[in-house]
C-alpha cells in the first residue's frame, strides 16, 4: 500500500535491485583474491626455506622455522598410571627422562646425546646398566 504524494511524509528511495552478473563478479574478484593471496603466502614460504636470508636468519619466517625446528622431540613415552607418564625428550643436544603427573612435571634423568654414545661402549652388555638408549 502506497500513501499518496500530497501527504509530507519521508520517503526512502526505492531499492535498485542488483544484477546477477555484478553478483558474479564480486564473488570471482573474492576467489581471484584468495587464490593471489595463498599464490604468495606458499611462494614466500618455499623460498625463504632455500633463500641465503633464510640460513641467516634474516627474513621473520626463516626464523620462526628456525625456532621449530629447535622444538623439543618426543623419542618415546610410557603411561604409568592414568594420571603418571614417562617421556624420553631430545632437546638442545640433551636426552631428558622427563615424569609428569596431573599436578607437576620433573626431570628424572639427563645426559648429552654425544656423551651417550661413549657411556654405551664403556658399558659393554651390562645387564644392570641403563637400556639402548644410555638413560638411567
Amino acid at each position: 500500500m502506497s500513501l499518496p504524494e500530497t501527504i509530507p511524509v519521508r520517503r526512502e528511495p526505492e531499492a535498485v535491485p542488483s544484477s546477477p552478473s555484478s553478483e558474479l563478479a564480486w564473488m570471482g574478484a573474492v576467489v581471484l583474491l584468495i587464490f593471489i593471496v595463498a599464490m604468495v603466502w606458499s611462494k614466500l614460504r618455499g623460498a625463504s626455506a632455500t633463500s641465503s636470508l633464510a640460513s641467516k636468519g634474516g627474513h621473520w619466517f626463516s626464523r620462526l622455522q628456525m625456532r621449530t625446528a629447535q622444538a623439543p622431540q618426543v623419542r618415546g613415552s610410557t603411561r604409568l598410571t592414568p594420571t603418571h607418564s614417562l617421556h624420553e625428550v631430545e632437546w638442545q643436544g640433551r636426552r631428558l627422562l622427563v615424569g609428569c603427573s596431573s599436578h607437576s612435571i620433573q626431570v628424572l634423568s639427563e645426559i648429552a646425546i654425544g656423551a651417550e654414545a661413549s657411556a654405551e661402549a664403556g658399558q659393554g652388555t651390562d645387564a644392570g646398566h641403563a637400556g639402548k638408549d644410555g638413560i638411567r
